[in-house]
């Protein structure tokens, strides 16, 4: 018996590429996701990492791209959580010219006063202190 006449070879060839070019771009989109989550993570691991002041920031973007199923990530927030470093506060910069002041009493940058002085002999006081530890006077 000849079935050829109920069943059209060409047209389900053509129905099957179709629907391979579907799966195709499903992958393709699939793909393209994954890449853009692991460059997402990438870029916060290495803002986070610089934030707390961690060794090799990019050094932790490989290991949190390389383990695969995001065990990398957790690993380093697992270490990032023990670390006894503080993130940097914005205390270390001049509120005036925004530049890092690394702790100094003025603005390398501007010149800004960063503590507060003495108004009897300008020696610089900390917060909280309510008189002045070289000559005594009441702030």
């Amino acid at each position: 018996m000849d079935y050829n006449h109920l069943f059209n070879y060409e047209d389900v060839v053509g129905v099957g590429m179709g629907m391979g070019w579907a799966i195709i771009g499903i992958v393709l989109i699939i793909l393209i996701a994954v890449l853009a989550v692991q460059i997402g993570i990438a870029i916060w691991v290495y803002k986070d990492a610089k934030k707390y002041n961690m060794d090799s920031p990019g050094l932790w973007v490989l290991l949190c791209l390389f383990i695969p199923f995001f065990i990398g990530l957790i690993v380093y927030v697992v270490v990032r959580n023990n670390n006894k470093n503080k993130p940097i506060i914005s205390d270390q910069y001049c509120p005036s010219c925004k530049a890092p002041t690394n702790g100094n009493a003025f603005c390398p940058n501007c010149g800004t006063a960063l503590q507060k002085s003495c108004p009897n002999c300008n020696s610089q006081l900390k917060e909280g202190w309510n008189n002045c530890p070289n000559c005594g006077t009441k702030v």
